[in-house]
This record gives C-alpha cells, structure tokens and sequence, in this order.
C-alpha cells in the first residue's frame, strides 16, 4: 500500500508551519482550506479532525520541504526567538534604564575591549532577551521601534513605570479607527496599550493580554 502524505493548503500556497498542529501522519486544519488545482486530495476525517489527505508526491516534498523529516513521525523543528539587539550610544547608561525602570534581568556583562561591550538583558518571565551592545551591530541607536512586552494588567504594569520614574503615556486603545484613551472599566484584553522610549528614543509598547482563549 503506498505511503501517503496529508497536507493543508491555503490560497494555493502551503500553509506555513505556524498553522497546522503536527498529528501522527498528518496535519490538522487550523484554517479554512483551497487546494491545489493540480493535487487531487480530499478532505478525511480523522478522530474528529479534518485533514487534506494526498498521495506522497514531489508536490507534497517540495511544500514541506523545510518543515518535516519524511523518515520520522513528520515532527516540526521548533525555531524560537531568543535574543533582540537594541542600539544604544551608551551601554553602561541603557543597562540602568532597563534593569532601574524596567525591572530587566541581568543575564551577562561582557567587556572585551575598549570597542566590545555587550549587556543581555531579559525581561521578567519573557523567553526572549534583549542585547545591548558597543561594537554589534551597525545600527543608528535609537533606530528601533515595534518592541513589545505583554502583561496581564496593563494599569498596574503602567503604575509601576510611573513609580520607577519612567515618563510613560495614558493607556490606550488600538483598533480599526487607530488609538484613543481608554475609558474606566473598559475590556483591554489584546487592545489596551501604553507607550515609552528608553534614553535613546528606541520605542517600545506594553500590551494587556489577560486571557488567550
């Protein structure tokens, strides 16, 4: 009986590996489906699950060519984002901004010379880190913007800023027609937002996520 290879597509492209759960010998549905024009796969029910179940194939080798080991259990590699560099002027001053008003860890100071200076700093229960750094990067310091941290309590996160002396704004909510204040009482899950700078002008923003559900 020949092997077979079960996949999901999207728009006519290979759904990336974010969307699909690695089952035993296929892949469940995460989105809604289009199949290739040219591959004759059907949707099966498996355990509940509705999976694109299709013939091994170049086609099928060539979608998930970086995503599964075909000689095993078709398991995922994880690829995790440890560490973010943020350009700083001044190395020494940026580690006491984020550890005083930020409350980041100190993972390691290394100083080889003159010209090499590096801080990792990361914040409480993130799994990703933050370098500051002399000797780098080649980044303009204060270039960067787009850095977020999550909390569940975005007005208590805001009031422990404000009492580390961090000037910091009114909460806020995003949406479709932008941001605007937010009012007493409002839900904040995933909307509710404030924002800072560090000495350097390297912007960053706190989201409120209480619940993933």
């Amino acid at each position: 009986m020949p092997r077979r290879a079960y996949l999901a597509l999207v728009e006519h492209a290979p759904l990336p590996v974010s969307w699909v759960r690695p089952l035993t010998r296929h892949f469940e549905l995460t989105r809604p489906i289009r199949l290739f024009d040219n591959l004759t796969g059907v949707p099966v029910k498996l355990g509940g699950r509705t999976v694109i179940e299709a013939p091994a194939s170049p086609t099928c080798a060539t979608a998930f060519a970086n995503g599964i080991d075909r000689t095993k259990e078709e398991a995922f590699m994880n690829w995790t984002l440890e560490v973010v560099v943020v350009p700083v002027s001044d190395v020494d001053r940026a580690k006491t901004f984020y550890v005083g008003k930020l409350g980041f860890i100190v993972d390691h100071d290394t100083k080889i010379s003159d010209e090499y200076h590096f801080v990792q700093l990361t914040p409480p229960g993130s799994g990703c880190s933050i370098v500051l750094g002399k000797g780098v990067v080649d980044m303009t310091p204060g270039s960067l913007n787009g850095l977020q941290l999550v909390v569940k309590d975005i007005y208590a996160a805001r009031a422990q800023l404000v009492e580390r002396g961090l000037e910091v704004g009114e909460v806020q909510v995003l949406g479709a027609s932008g941001s605007r204040p937010a009012r007493d009482g409002e839900a904040l899950n995933n909307v509710g937002f404030v924002f800072f700078s560090d000495p350097d002008g390297n912007g960053w923003a706190v989201q409120q996520i209480d619940s993933r559900d």
